[in-house]
């Protein structure tokens, strides 16, 4: 049986802080943007994933960024895994029509037409990036196990994952300090879920040779 969605936000003092600052640097339109941007992205995540039976525990909200936090993902077929995290990115979609909508309505300029076209095109194609947490590596990671096994698949991921994430950061014109608390994030992430990864797969490992050795006796 399908439990309610709770929907509950959970935002940390750290973001509270940055809106604080970003607001006297006067930047209160730019947040209102992004984070309701961000807030529909995962609200599609947590809507899809409730859908399909997944427990949504929570939305986060972080100092760059939102995260839904599903409970039960994994236990989805491949096709609803993938229904789930690419139902975050289709929503930008739908928000470009929106603003071509209030263009043609004469509610937004044209100059601003085009400032929110571009952040809106922005953040879907860094979320469709095979880097980890973002939805384009949990894409391609299901679509691989199709054909691999679970940790044949994230290992792969992972360089994928590093090297991706390398030309993110060495192409990228957007030099500013946004952009290199976030790669520094990305990358701590990254290193973190390497170890991750690590553990599970000795874990893994351990389990199996016990199994082996267990069957034997």
């Amino acid at each position: 049986m399908k439990k309610h969605l709770p929907f509950t936000l959970d935002i940390s003092v750290w973001t509270l802080i940055v809106w604080f600052f970003l607001a006297l640097l006067k930047a209160t339109g730019w947040v209102f943007f992004c984070y309701g941007l961000m807030f529909f992205h995962e609200a599609a995540h947590a809507l899809s994933g409730w859908f399909f039976g997944c427990d949504v525990l929570c939305v986060k909200v972080y100092p760059f960024g939102l995260c839904a936090h599903l409970e039960g993902i994994d236990n989805l077929s491949n096709l609803k895994k993938a229904f789930v995290y690419f139902s975050g990115p289709s929503v930008h979609l739908f928000v470009q029509i929106l603003i071509v909508l209030f263009w043609k309505l004469d509610i937004l300029s044209l100059v601003m037409r085009n400032y929110l076209t571009q952040l809106n095109l922005n953040y879907f194609i860094f979320n469709l990036l095979p880097i980890y947490p973002l939805d384009g590596y949990h894409l391609f990671l299901t679509f691989l196990q199709v054909k691999l096994s679970f940790y044949s698949s994230a290992i792969f991921m992972q360089l994928v994952s590093f090297i991706a994430l390398f030309l993110f950061i060495r192409f990228n014109p957007a030099q500013n300090l946004v952009f290199v608390l976030c790669a520094v994030l990305l990358c701590g992430i990254n290193v973190f879920h390497l170890f991750h990864l690590r553990d599970q797969w000795m874990n893994y490992q351990l389990k199996k040779s016990f199994s082996r050795f267990t069957a034997k006796t």
